[in-house]
Protein backbone atom coordinates (compact mmCIF):
# COMPACT_ATOMS: atom_id res chain seq x y z
CA UNK A 1 0.00 0.00 0.00
CA UNK A 2 2.70 2.60 0.87
CA UNK A 3 4.48 1.84 -2.43
CA UNK A 4 1.24 2.53 -4.36
CA UNK A 5 0.84 5.88 -2.60
CA UNK A 6 4.45 6.79 -3.42
CA UNK A 7 3.92 5.88 -7.09
CA UNK A 8 0.74 7.97 -7.21
CA UNK A 9 2.50 10.96 -5.68
CA UNK A 10 5.39 10.59 -8.13
CA UNK A 11 2.92 10.42 -11.01
CA UNK A 12 1.14 13.57 -9.84
CA UNK A 13 4.50 15.31 -9.50
CA UNK A 14 5.56 14.34 -13.03
CA UNK A 15 2.24 15.44 -14.54
CA UNK A 16 2.35 18.75 -12.66
CA UNK A 17 5.91 19.38 -13.85
CA UNK A 18 4.96 18.63 -17.47
CA UNK A 19 1.91 20.92 -17.21
CA UNK A 20 3.97 23.77 -15.78
CA UNK A 21 6.63 23.26 -18.45
CA UNK A 22 4.07 23.32 -21.27
CA UNK A 23 2.46 26.49 -19.92
CA UNK A 24 5.87 28.07 -19.54
CA UNK A 25 6.81 27.25 -23.14
CA UNK A 26 3.51 28.58 -24.56
CA UNK A 27 3.88 31.81 -22.62
CA UNK A 28 7.56 32.07 -23.53
CA UNK A 29 6.67 31.96 -27.22
CA UNK A 30 4.39 34.96 -26.68
CA UNK A 31 7.05 37.01 -24.89
CA UNK A 32 10.09 35.89 -26.94
CA UNK A 33 10.55 39.29 -28.59
CA UNK A 34 10.64 41.20 -25.30
CA UNK A 35 13.85 41.99 -23.47
CA UNK A 36 14.15 41.83 -19.71
CA UNK A 37 16.48 41.23 -16.76
CA UNK A 38 17.71 37.71 -16.01
CA UNK A 39 16.15 35.81 -13.12
CA UNK A 40 17.92 36.10 -9.79
CA UNK A 41 16.98 32.48 -9.02
CA UNK A 42 15.04 29.65 -10.64
CA UNK A 43 12.62 29.42 -7.73
CA UNK A 44 11.58 33.05 -7.19
CA UNK A 45 12.61 34.57 -10.51
CA UNK A 46 12.91 38.34 -10.15
CA UNK A 47 10.16 38.67 -7.52
CA UNK A 48 12.50 38.95 -4.53
CA UNK A 49 14.06 42.06 -6.05
CA UNK A 50 10.82 43.59 -7.31
CA UNK A 51 8.75 42.96 -4.18
CA UNK A 52 11.17 44.75 -1.91
CA UNK A 53 10.81 47.84 0.25
CA UNK A 54 13.86 49.41 -1.39
CA UNK A 55 13.13 48.09 -4.89
CA UNK A 56 15.67 50.09 -6.88
CA UNK A 57 15.27 47.41 -9.58
CA UNK A 58 12.04 49.12 -10.67
CA UNK A 59 13.93 52.18 -11.83
CA UNK A 60 16.73 50.13 -13.38
CA UNK A 61 14.28 48.00 -15.37
CA UNK A 62 12.43 51.01 -16.79
CA UNK A 63 15.70 52.72 -17.73
CA UNK A 64 17.29 49.62 -19.29
CA UNK A 65 14.33 47.98 -21.03
CA UNK A 66 11.77 50.72 -21.64
CA UNK A 67 8.02 50.72 -21.04
CA UNK A 68 7.41 46.95 -21.34
CA UNK A 69 9.83 44.26 -20.19
CA UNK A 70 9.84 40.52 -19.61
CA UNK A 71 10.54 39.43 -16.04
CA UNK A 72 10.82 36.01 -14.47
CA UNK A 73 8.18 34.90 -11.98
CA UNK A 74 8.00 31.79 -9.78
CA UNK A 75 9.63 28.68 -11.25
CA UNK A 76 10.97 30.63 -14.23
CA UNK A 77 7.59 31.62 -15.69
CA UNK A 78 7.57 34.69 -17.90
CA UNK A 79 5.62 37.76 -16.83
CA UNK A 80 5.19 41.33 -18.03
CA UNK A 81 6.57 44.40 -16.30
CA UNK A 82 4.69 47.43 -17.67
CA UNK A 83 5.84 51.00 -17.14
CA UNK A 84 4.43 52.61 -20.29
CA UNK A 85 1.78 55.24 -19.31
CA UNK A 86 -0.49 54.59 -22.30
CA UNK A 87 -0.49 50.83 -21.72
CA UNK A 88 -1.20 51.34 -18.02
CA UNK A 89 -4.09 53.70 -18.87
CA UNK A 90 -5.68 50.99 -21.03
CA UNK A 91 -5.14 48.29 -18.40
CA UNK A 92 -6.22 50.25 -15.32
CA UNK A 93 -8.78 52.71 -16.74
CA UNK A 94 -10.01 52.48 -20.32
CA UNK A 95 -10.14 48.69 -20.77
CA UNK A 96 -10.02 47.60 -17.14
CA UNK A 97 -12.78 45.01 -17.57
CA UNK A 98 -10.71 43.26 -20.24
CA UNK A 99 -7.71 42.97 -17.94
CA UNK A 100 -9.25 41.20 -14.96
CA UNK A 101 -7.25 40.29 -11.88
CA UNK A 102 -5.92 36.76 -11.53
CA UNK A 103 -7.81 34.08 -9.63
CA UNK A 104 -5.01 33.99 -7.04
CA UNK A 105 -5.29 37.75 -6.47
CA UNK A 106 -9.07 37.55 -6.00
CA UNK A 107 -8.80 34.53 -3.69
CA UNK A 108 -6.16 36.18 -1.50
CA UNK A 109 -8.25 39.35 -1.21
CA UNK A 110 -11.34 37.32 -0.35
CA UNK A 111 -9.48 35.55 2.46
CA UNK A 112 -8.27 38.87 3.87
CA UNK A 113 -11.05 41.38 3.13
CA UNK A 114 -14.11 39.20 2.64
CA UNK A 115 -16.75 39.83 -0.03
CA UNK A 116 -15.95 43.47 -0.81
CA UNK A 117 -15.06 45.54 -3.86
CA UNK A 118 -11.54 44.11 -3.92
CA UNK A 119 -12.97 40.64 -4.61
CA UNK A 120 -15.49 41.72 -7.26
CA UNK A 121 -14.64 41.45 -10.94
CA UNK A 122 -15.98 43.89 -13.54
CA UNK A 123 -18.72 41.60 -14.81
CA UNK A 124 -20.68 41.60 -11.55
CA UNK A 125 -23.84 43.70 -11.73
CA UNK A 126 -24.59 46.07 -8.89
CA UNK A 127 -27.36 45.00 -6.54
CA UNK A 128 -30.48 47.10 -6.19
CA UNK A 129 -29.34 48.35 -2.78
CA UNK A 130 -26.07 49.60 -4.26
CA UNK A 131 -27.89 51.33 -7.13
CA UNK A 132 -30.42 52.91 -4.76
CA UNK A 133 -27.60 54.20 -2.58
CA UNK A 134 -25.76 55.90 -5.44
CA UNK A 135 -28.08 58.91 -5.94
CA UNK A 136 -28.01 59.65 -2.22
CA UNK A 137 -24.24 59.43 -2.13
CA UNK A 138 -23.46 61.55 -5.14
CA UNK A 139 -26.39 63.95 -5.47
CA UNK A 140 -25.08 67.43 -4.63
CA UNK A 141 -28.13 68.60 -2.68
CA UNK A 142 -28.30 65.46 -0.57
CA UNK A 143 -24.60 65.65 0.25
CA UNK A 144 -24.93 69.29 1.32
CA UNK A 145 -27.95 68.53 3.51
CA UNK A 146 -26.07 65.75 5.26
CA UNK A 147 -22.74 67.64 4.96
CA UNK A 148 -20.68 64.67 6.09
CA UNK A 149 -19.50 63.64 2.66
CA UNK A 150 -17.80 67.05 2.42
CA UNK A 151 -17.46 68.90 5.69
CA UNK A 152 -16.71 65.82 7.80
CA UNK A 153 -13.56 65.28 5.77
CA UNK A 154 -12.19 68.50 7.25
CA UNK A 155 -12.81 67.54 10.88
CA UNK A 156 -9.92 65.04 11.31
CA UNK A 157 -7.56 67.46 9.54
CA UNK A 158 -8.51 70.22 11.98
CA UNK A 159 -7.97 67.79 14.85
CA UNK A 160 -4.52 66.92 13.49
CA UNK A 161 -3.65 70.60 13.13
CA UNK A 162 -4.64 71.28 16.73
CA UNK A 163 -2.62 68.27 17.95
CA UNK A 164 0.50 69.40 16.06
CA UNK A 165 0.18 72.98 17.34
CA UNK A 166 -0.15 71.66 20.90
CA UNK A 167 2.92 69.44 20.54
CA UNK A 168 4.98 72.36 19.20
CA UNK A 169 3.86 74.80 21.90
CA UNK A 170 7.06 74.33 23.91
CA UNK A 171 9.33 74.71 20.87
CA UNK A 172 10.56 72.75 17.84
CA UNK A 173 10.57 68.95 18.12
CA UNK A 174 10.74 65.93 15.85
CA UNK A 175 7.33 64.52 14.91
CA UNK A 176 6.49 61.31 13.06
CA UNK A 177 4.32 62.89 10.36
CA UNK A 178 3.63 59.58 8.59
CA UNK A 179 2.25 58.08 11.80
CA UNK A 180 0.01 61.09 12.40
CA UNK A 181 -1.16 61.13 8.79
CA UNK A 182 -2.08 57.45 9.06
CA UNK A 183 -4.20 58.25 12.12
CA UNK A 184 -5.78 61.20 10.31
CA UNK A 185 -6.57 59.12 7.22
CA UNK A 186 -8.26 56.40 9.28
CA UNK A 187 -10.27 58.97 11.21
CA UNK A 188 -11.25 60.73 7.98
CA UNK A 189 -12.59 57.50 6.49
CA UNK A 190 -14.22 56.64 9.80
CA UNK A 191 -16.11 59.90 10.27
CA UNK A 192 -17.10 60.68 6.67
CA UNK A 193 -17.58 57.23 5.12
CA UNK A 194 -18.38 54.96 8.07
CA UNK A 195 -19.83 57.36 10.63
CA UNK A 196 -17.39 55.99 13.19
CA UNK A 197 -14.67 57.45 15.44
CA UNK A 198 -11.39 55.56 15.77
CA UNK A 199 -9.11 58.17 17.33
CA UNK A 200 -9.32 61.24 19.56
CA UNK A 201 -6.25 62.60 17.69
CA UNK A 202 -4.39 63.48 20.89
CA UNK A 203 -0.68 62.93 21.46
CA UNK A 204 -0.88 60.37 24.25
CA UNK A 205 -4.21 58.75 23.38
CA UNK A 206 -4.44 54.97 23.05
CA UNK A 207 -4.58 53.87 19.42
CA UNK A 208 -7.60 51.89 18.25
CA UNK A 209 -6.75 48.18 17.72
CA UNK A 210 -7.54 48.60 14.02
CA UNK A 211 -5.02 51.45 13.69
CA UNK A 212 -2.34 49.18 15.17
CA UNK A 213 -3.35 46.21 13.01
CA UNK A 214 -3.47 48.06 9.69
CA UNK A 215 0.11 49.33 10.15
CA UNK A 216 1.29 45.75 10.74
CA UNK A 217 -0.51 44.24 7.75
CA UNK A 218 1.79 45.16 4.86
CA UNK A 219 5.08 44.32 6.65
CA UNK A 220 3.67 40.97 7.82
CA UNK A 221 2.29 40.04 4.39
CA UNK A 222 5.76 40.50 2.90
CA UNK A 223 7.59 38.32 5.43
CA UNK A 224 8.22 34.59 5.38
CA UNK A 225 4.88 32.73 5.78
CA UNK A 226 6.34 30.44 8.44
CA UNK A 227 7.30 33.42 10.58
CA UNK A 228 4.36 35.77 10.11
CA UNK A 229 1.33 33.54 9.40
CA UNK A 230 0.09 33.51 13.00
CA UNK A 231 0.61 37.27 13.44
CA UNK A 232 -1.05 37.96 10.08
CA UNK A 233 -4.03 35.87 11.19
CA UNK A 234 -4.35 38.03 14.32
CA UNK A 235 -4.20 41.21 12.23
CA UNK A 236 -6.90 39.99 9.80
CA UNK A 237 -9.03 38.91 12.77
CA UNK A 238 -8.80 42.47 14.18
CA UNK A 239 -9.82 43.98 10.82
CA UNK A 240 -12.81 41.65 10.62
CA UNK A 241 -13.93 42.23 14.23
CA UNK A 242 -13.82 46.00 13.68
CA UNK A 243 -15.99 45.79 10.55
CA UNK A 244 -18.50 43.53 12.35
CA UNK A 245 -18.63 45.99 15.27
CA UNK A 246 -19.40 48.89 12.91
CA UNK A 247 -22.09 46.96 11.01
CA UNK A 248 -23.79 45.84 14.23
CA UNK A 249 -23.83 49.39 15.63
CA UNK A 250 -25.28 50.73 12.36
CA UNK A 251 -27.92 48.02 12.23
CA UNK A 252 -28.97 48.73 15.82
CA UNK A 253 -29.28 52.47 15.09
CA UNK A 254 -31.34 51.78 11.95
CA UNK A 255 -33.71 49.59 13.97
CA UNK A 256 -34.11 52.29 16.64
CA UNK A 257 -34.99 54.96 14.06
CA UNK A 258 -33.83 58.38 12.87
CA UNK A 259 -33.18 59.73 16.37
CA UNK A 260 -30.56 57.05 17.03
CA UNK A 261 -28.97 57.68 13.63
CA UNK A 262 -28.79 61.43 14.28
CA UNK A 263 -26.92 60.72 17.51
CA UNK A 264 -24.15 58.87 15.67
CA UNK A 265 -21.05 60.59 14.31
CA UNK A 266 -22.20 60.42 10.69
CA UNK A 267 -25.76 61.44 11.61
CA UNK A 268 -26.95 58.69 9.26
CA UNK A 269 -25.47 60.47 6.22
CA UNK A 270 -22.26 58.47 5.91
CA UNK A 271 -21.79 56.00 3.06
CA UNK A 272 -22.31 52.81 5.09
CA UNK A 273 -25.51 54.10 6.74
CA UNK A 274 -26.95 55.07 3.35
CA UNK A 275 -25.96 51.69 1.88
CA UNK A 276 -27.53 49.79 4.77
CA UNK A 277 -30.74 51.86 4.53
CA UNK A 278 -31.03 51.00 0.84
CA UNK A 279 -30.25 47.37 1.65
CA UNK A 280 -33.18 47.18 4.09
CA UNK A 281 -35.55 48.35 1.35
CA UNK A 282 -34.18 46.05 -1.36
CA UNK A 283 -35.82 42.78 -2.37
CA UNK A 284 -34.43 39.56 -0.91
CA UNK A 285 -32.64 38.64 -4.15
CA UNK A 286 -30.93 42.04 -4.35
CA UNK A 287 -29.93 42.42 -0.71
CA UNK A 288 -26.27 42.45 0.24
CA UNK A 289 -25.45 39.69 2.71
CA UNK A 290 -23.83 40.41 6.07
CA UNK A 291 -20.57 39.07 4.65
CA UNK A 292 -20.77 41.52 1.73
CA UNK A 293 -21.53 44.47 4.02
CA UNK A 294 -18.61 43.55 6.26
CA UNK A 295 -16.42 43.23 3.17
CA UNK A 296 -17.36 46.73 2.02
CA UNK A 297 -16.44 48.17 5.42
CA UNK A 298 -13.09 46.36 5.47
CA UNK A 299 -12.35 47.57 1.94
CA UNK A 300 -13.20 51.20 2.76
CA UNK A 301 -11.08 51.15 5.90
CA UNK A 302 -8.01 49.49 4.44
CA UNK A 303 -7.87 50.87 0.89
CA UNK A 304 -7.76 54.54 1.84
CA UNK A 305 -5.61 54.45 4.97
CA UNK A 306 -2.02 53.80 3.88
CA UNK A 307 -2.43 55.15 0.34
CA UNK A 308 -3.80 58.51 1.50
CA UNK A 309 -1.37 58.95 4.38
CA UNK A 310 1.64 57.94 2.29
CA UNK A 311 0.75 60.32 -0.54
CA UNK A 312 0.10 63.24 1.83
CA UNK A 313 3.34 62.64 3.72
CA UNK A 314 5.26 62.68 0.44
CA UNK A 315 3.58 65.97 -0.53
CA UNK A 316 4.55 67.50 2.83
CA UNK A 317 8.12 66.29 2.38
CA UNK A 318 8.30 67.95 -1.05
CA UNK A 319 6.85 71.18 0.35
CA UNK A 320 9.51 71.13 3.07
CA UNK A 321 12.17 70.61 0.40
CA UNK A 322 10.91 73.32 -1.99
CA UNK A 323 10.07 76.15 0.38
CA UNK A 324 9.11 78.59 -2.39
CA UNK A 325 6.12 76.38 -3.23
CA UNK A 326 5.29 76.08 0.47
CA UNK A 327 5.25 79.89 0.75
CA UNK A 328 3.06 80.27 -2.34
CA UNK A 329 0.58 77.64 -1.11
CA UNK A 330 0.41 79.17 2.37
CA UNK A 331 -0.31 82.58 0.86
CA UNK A 332 -3.14 81.19 -1.28
CA UNK A 333 -4.78 79.49 1.71
CA UNK A 334 -4.39 82.54 3.96
CA UNK A 335 -6.00 84.77 1.32
CA UNK A 336 -8.90 82.33 1.01
CA UNK A 337 -9.36 82.32 4.81
CA UNK A 338 -9.27 86.13 4.82
CA UNK A 339 -12.01 86.26 2.18
CA UNK A 340 -14.00 83.84 4.36
CA UNK A 341 -13.89 86.20 7.35
CA UNK A 342 -10.91 84.47 8.93
CA UNK A 343 -12.84 81.21 9.29
CA UNK A 344 -11.85 77.75 8.10
CA UNK A 345 -12.47 77.22 4.39
CA UNK A 346 -15.25 74.87 3.36
CA UNK A 347 -14.70 71.81 1.19
CA UNK A 348 -16.14 73.43 -1.96
CA UNK A 349 -13.99 76.54 -1.53
CA UNK A 350 -10.87 74.42 -1.03
CA UNK A 351 -11.60 72.62 -4.29
CA UNK A 352 -11.43 75.92 -6.22
CA UNK A 353 -7.92 76.92 -5.06
CA UNK A 354 -5.76 76.47 -8.20
CA UNK A 355 -2.31 76.10 -6.64
CA UNK A 356 -3.56 73.72 -3.95
CA UNK A 357 -5.20 71.66 -6.69
CA UNK A 358 -1.94 71.59 -8.65
CA UNK A 359 0.04 70.48 -5.58
CA UNK A 360 -2.37 67.71 -4.61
Amino acid sequence: MPSNIILQLLGIGVLTTLWLFSRRRSRAATFDNLRGPPAASWLSGSLDKLVNKRAWDHREISEAYGGVARVKELFGRDGLYIYDPKALHHILVKDQYTYEETDAFITNNRIIFGEGLLTTLGGREASASEEDAQPSLFDRTSAQDGFYLRAARLIPTSQLRDALVKMMASGPKEINILGWNTRRALELIGQSDLGWAFDSMEENSTLHPYAVAVKQFVPLSGNSPAISLHNLHDVIDTLHKTSVEIIQAKRKALQEGDTALEAQIGRGKDIISILMKANLEASDEDKLSDAELEGQVMTFMFAATDTTSGALTHILHLLATYKEYQTKLREEIRNARKENGGQDIGYDALSTLPFLDAIC
